[in-house]
């Protein structure tokens, strides 16, 4: 999985000590891996990648001096490439089809962008000045690429193909509790609904994959819903500093019989640590990092029967660093 940059914009406007209105520009989805296009088990594997941006405006109430609302639409961007090669199905292809290929014959190649639409809404209670709790939901946002699919499957023909894709609905509960001026405690439980995750299906009028006209690929995923526990704690050091640690739990939606070479995800452990640092009372920076440690899992993946019976095993441990920065400010 190669390095990848993620920004993200956030502006809040108060119109008045009732309502504020507000925009985020970020991404909540994506993923990319990239295997050798000699890859042996290249028909599997080969590249995947799924890169999203959300175009997220708000608008928020204060009902009182405890309750808050707010709701939003979320306009998604999205743009998905999948490419998987012959590896060591090359020499079976060669007899079994018209065409002569390589290890590094592209055998399915599809790319394609979209736009998607969903909502988003959330409540916070403020229990005290030093305590608070939120409930936020984040709709699902179904999504159809339309694209240029090339392939065994058509023929090595470019044709115009489509690939459906729904983006999770999400819910999260969080709490903060200041326990003293110098300390307090941050918790939250997140559920994902990877359940609608149930395939890649790539189709096409111009592609026949085996028997089955109309498909071009087709993968199933059956992911299950996920949930992600975490809790830290922040120390304020002084009016200039602040400190914080974290830790978290991060269930995998993927089911050990349906992890796939392209995306071979297990349960992972999040440490992570940060600062805040007020340069005075209207501008502040954020920093943190994080070490994502994902468990050692078993990966075994063959092919479709009218393919071949070739089949592939070995270990994935996935691991992963992030850095972050942010800068804000009041104005």
């Amino acid at each position: 999985a190669p390095d990848a940059f993620v920004p993200a914009t956030y502006f809040i406007q108060p119109l008045n000590d009732q309502w504020a209105w507000g925009i985020g520009l970020f991404s909540n989805y994506g993923l990319s891996t990239e295997y050798s296009k000699t890859f042996p088990a290249g028909a599997g594997a080969g590249d995947t990648e799924l890169l999203t941006f959300n175009i997220n405006p708000n608008i928020a109430y204060r009902i009182n001096s405890n309750f808050s609302l707010g709701a939003g639409i979320n306009a998604v961007y999205a743009q998905a490439e999948l490419n998987r090669y012959a590896g060591d199905l090359a020499p079976i292809l060669n007899v079994t089809t018209p065409f002569t290929h390589n290890t590094d014959t592209a055998i399915a190649h599809l790319k394609g962008d979209t736009w998607g639409f969903g909502w988003n809404v959330g409540t916070l209670y403020e229990i005290n000045e030093n305590n608070r709790l939120a409930l936020t939901y984040r709709s699902q946002v179904d999504l159809s690429f339309d694209g240029d699919f090339k392939g065994l499957t058509s023929g090595y023909r470019t044709v115009d193909g489509n690939l459906k894709l729904d983006l999770p609905a999400q819910a999260e509960f969080a709490g903060y509790h200041r326990l003293n001026p110098q300390f307090a405690v941050h918790y939250s439980v997140n559920w994902t609904d990877w359940s609608a995750f149930k395939e890649l299906k790539a189709t096409s009028s111009s592609c026949k994959d085996g028997e089955i006209v109309g498909q071009c690929l087709q993968k199933p995923e059956n992911f299950k819903d996920s949930l992600r526990y975490s809790i830290g704690s922040t120390w304020y050091i002084n009016p200039s500093w602040e400190a914080r640690i974290g830790f978290a739990y991060d269930n995998s939606p993927i089911e050990p019989e349906y992890r796939s070479l392209s995306i071979p995800d297990s349960d992972r452990v999040w440490y992570s640590a940060g600062a805040t640092y007020h340069i005075d009372q209207d501008m502040s920076v954020d920093f943190g990092m994080a070490y994502l440690d994902g468990k050692k899992v078993d990966v075994s993946e063959g092919l479709p029967k009218h393919e071949s019976s070739m089949r592939w095993e070995g270990t994935s441990h996935g691991n992963a660093f992030l850095a972050s920065a942010q800068f804000n400010m009041k104005f």
